[in-house]
C-alpha cells in the first residue's frame, strides 16, 4: 500500500528572489513578467504582500495603491529553474519515484521502510531540513502526506507556509469534513455555485454524493476523477477532483 509525499514550495518565485536578495526579505514584494509596466500582473507574491491582500494576478497599479512601498521584481526564470533543480537533488536523495507536477510542486512515493505516521513524520522533517540547508533559509516547503497525490496535496495546504500535515488512512475521511469546498483543488467560485445549486454545500455532502449526483453537478462536457485510498472498510475513500476542460 503506497503512500504519497507532496512537496509544495511556498511563494516559490518570490521566495527565490528573497533568498537571492536579502534586502527583499521581510518586505512586501511581487514578481512580474516585465519590469516598468504598471498594467502587468503579479506572477508571484511574497507572504508579506499576501498579508496585504496582494496575490498572483493582482495588477501592479492596484498593488501599489494597497502598498506604495511595494517591491516589484522582474522574473528571472533561470534562477527559479536552478532552485527547482536543487530541490530535485534533495528529493532524489530520499525518494526513488518522483512526479514533477510543476516547477514548485512534486509528488514522491514513500518507501515501504516508512510504515508508521511517526516514521513518515521523521522523514518529512528530515527532507524539510535538507531543503532548508541546500536551498537556503528564504525557501519554505509545505509538506502533505496521504494515500494519494490529491489527498497529500490537500493535506499540504492545511498549514502554510512551511507546514507539515500527515493524514493516515485512519484519519480519513473525517479529516476532510472540516474543510470548505473551496479548499479542494479544482473547485473555484463557479464550480462552488454549481455544486451548491445541486445541494452540495459541504465536503461531507460531496464525499457522500453518488455518481449520478456528481455528473449532474459537474454538467455536460465536464468530468470527475475519483481517486481511491486503500484500507477503507465498507467502501472507497473518494476524493473528487474536477478535471479542467
Amino acid at each position: 500500500m503506497s503512500r504519497l509525499f507532496f512537496a509544495d514550495m511556498n511563494a516559490f518565485f518570490a521566495s527565490c528572489e528573497q533568498q537571492e536578495r536579502p534586502e527583499l526579505r521581510g518586505k512586501p514584494m511581487i514578481v512580474v513578467p516585465y519590469a516598468n509596466m504598471e498594467t502587468t500582473c503579479a506572477i508571484a507574491a511574497s507572504y508579506e504582500a499576501k498579508a496585504l491582500g496582494i496575490k498572483t494576478g493582482t495588477r501592479v497599479k492596484a498593488a501599489r495603491k494597497v502598498c506604495p512601498q511595494l517591491e516589484v521584481v522582474e522574473a528571472r526564470p533561470q534562477v527559479y529553474l536552478d532552485y527547482h533543480t536543487a530541490l530535485l537533488d534533495v528529493l532524489n536523495a530520499h525518494f526513488v519515484s518522483i512526479q514533477v507536477l510543476s516547477v514548485d510542486e512534486m509528488a514522491c512515493r514513500i518507501s515501504c521502510l516508512h510504515t508508521t505516521t511517526e516514521a513518515e513524520t521523521r522523514l518529512a522533517r528530515q527532507v524539510k531540513a535538507d531543503i532548508y540547508h541546500r536551498l537556503g533559509e528564504g525557501l519554505h516547503c509545505s509538506v502533505g502526506i496521504g494515500p494519494n497525490v490529491f489527498l497529500a496535496k490537500v493535506a499540504g495546504d492545511r498549514q502554510k507556509p512551511c507546514g507539515l500535515t500527515v493524514w493516515s488512512n485512519e484519519d480519513l475521511p473525517d479529516a476532510l469534513f472540516d474543510l470548505q469546498l473551496l479548499d479542494l483543488p479544482g473547485i473555484a467560485n463557479r464550480m462552488l455555485l454549481r455544486l451548491e445549486a445541486h445541494g452540495i454545500r459541504t465536503v461531507r455532502q460531496l464525499y457522500e454524493a453518488d455518481s449520478l449526483a456528481l455528473k449532474r453537478a459537474w454538467g455536460r462536457g465536464r468530468s470527475a476523477l475519483v481517486l481511491d485510498a486503500p484500507g477503507q472498510p465498507g467502501g472507497r475513500l473518494r476524493a473528487i477532483y474536477r478535471a479542467a476542460v
